[in-house]
């Protein structure tokens, strides 16, 4: 395991205006299907939303996740999507002083993990594994992985929240594929079934 100084914090009190403060979430459509009606429903505004997978190699895979940005939304939305969140992994939310865009590039360019097997989708924003994957990550990968993420949190038997380490030389890599090695894999696994 991971000797790292950033760790996963259990948020002891989180209530659903306090997701107000994130500017962004990770939604998977497949596992909150009212994802979009509640966009157009409560958005102030038309709602801002981007198909992750789109313009990558998983483009073909119906229903991918979204990053949607959670700017002029009525607060009625943050208590149904802070609902979901804690009876379905639906995804995560986040702050970033990154523009939408250049997030939506920052996240596709993570979606591929290198194993001992090959090419693999690399859903670094899984609720599930969020927790087990921070824990087995040393500093340089967390950087690289969540390159321009301020906050993460998530609901995985709690609300979770991860301040990732920030870059702090030069321009951010837009691309960057993580090798994860066999031993961190089963460190993952061991995690998740403890």
């Amino acid at each position: 395991m991971s000797d790292s100084f950033s760790k996963v914090m259990e948020l002891n009190s989180f209530t659903p205006i306090e997701l107000n403060h994130y500017q962004y979430a990770i939604i998977e459509p497949q596992l909150c299907p009212d994802i979009f009606k509640w966009c157009y429903t409560y958005a102030i505004d038309n709602p801002i939303f981007e198909k992750i997978f789109e313009e990558s190699p998983f483009q073909s895979i119906a229903d991918g996740p979204i990053l949607l940005q959670l700017n002029d939304i009525n607060p009625d939305f943050y208590q149904l999507i802070y609902d979901k969140s804690m009876h379905s992994p639906i995804g995560c939310f986040l702050t970033s002083s990154l523009t939408m865009n250049e997030l939506l590039q920052q996240i596709r360019g993570r979606l591929t993990a290198n194993t001992s097997y090959g090419e693999s989708l690399f859903r670094f924003y899984e609720p599930r594994v969020l927790n087990a994957l921070i824990t087995v990550l040393n500093e340089e990968e967390k950087i690289n992985i969540f390159s321009g993420i301020d906050n993460l949190i998530w609901w995985d038997k709690g609300w979770k929240h991860f301040s990732p380490p920030q870059h702090h030389e030069g321009k951010l890599r837009s691309q960057f594929q993580w090798v994860i090695s066999d031993q961190q894999i089963d460190n993952i696994n061991k995690f998740l079934a403890s």
